[in-house]
C-alpha cells in the first residue's frame, strides 16, 4: 500500500514523533534512557515529595481527552509511562500532549488529590486496577465470556440486564452489548 519509500517515511515520522516528545519532556519527568529514542522512550512517572504514581498521570490525561499511555512496561522500570506517538500525529497534537503531560506534573506537586481522584471528565470515573477483569462488560464481537458467580459462559446466555445488573453501566451497557445473536465462531 505504501510501498518502501511510504514505510521508510512512516517510520522516519514515528521516531521524530517520539523524539520531539522527549526533548519536550525530559526536564519534567525522568527519563531513564535519556538519549536519541526510536519511536518511544519511557518517561517515570513519580515526583519526589509526591505520592503520584504513574497510574494516576495516566488516568489524569484522559481529563485532556488523550488517550493514557502503557504503564508500569517495561517492568524493570519504576513507574514506567511508555510514550509512544503515532506517525500520524501532527505538531499540534503532540505539543498539546506535552502540555498536558507537564501541566499533570505542576498538579501532582501542588495538588496531588486531583490525580488520586482522575479521570473525572469521564462518564464512569475511575475504576479500581483490577474491577475491569472482575467486572467484565463485554464489547460486540466477544463471544465467550466466564463468569465466576454463574455458569453461564456464552454471551447469549445472558441477558443485558443481568450483565449490568450490579453495575453503574446500565445505559452504557445497552449501547455496546448486541442484543442480537452473535454469529457462530467459524
Amino acid at each position: 500500500m505504501h510501498g518502501p519509500d511510504g514505510l521508510k517515511d512512516i517510520s522516519q515520522y514515528a521516531v521524530l514523533n517520539a523524539n520531539y516528545l522527549l526533548a519536550r519532556l525530559r526536564n519534567t519527568y525522568r527519563v531513564p534512557f535519556d538519549r536519541i529514542c526510536m519511536h518511544e522512550f519511557v518517561a517515570e512517572g513519580q515526583f519526589e515529595g509526591s505520592d503520584v504514581r504513574a497510574l494516576d498521570i495516566a488516568k489524569r490525561l484522559m481529563d485532556y481527552n488523550f488517550h493514557p499511555p502503557t504503564n508500569y512496561f517495561p517492568a524493570h522500570r519504576h513507574e514506567a509511562l511508555m510514550i509512544e506517538p503515532t506517525e500520524t500525529e501532527n505538531k499540534d497534537t503532540l505539543d498539546a500532549f506535552a502540555d498536558a503531560l507537564i501541566q499533570i506534573a505542576e498538579e501532582a506537586k501542588k495538588q496531588p488529590e486531583l490525580l488520586h481522584n482522575a479521570p473525572s471528565t469521564t462518564q464512569f470515573g475511575r475504576h479500581g486496577r483490577s474491577e475491569g477483569a472482575r467486572e467484565l462488560v463485554c464489547a460486540v464481537g466477544c463471544r465467550k465470556i466466564t463468569n465466576n458467580r454463574n455458569s453461564k459462559t456464552d454471551l447469549r446466555d445472558f441477558e443485558i440486564s443481568e450483565v449490568c445488573d450490579s453495575r453503574k453501566y446500565r445505559s452504557f451497557a445497552k449501547n455496546i452489548i448486541s442484543p442480537a445473536p452473535l454469529p457462530e465462531p467459524s
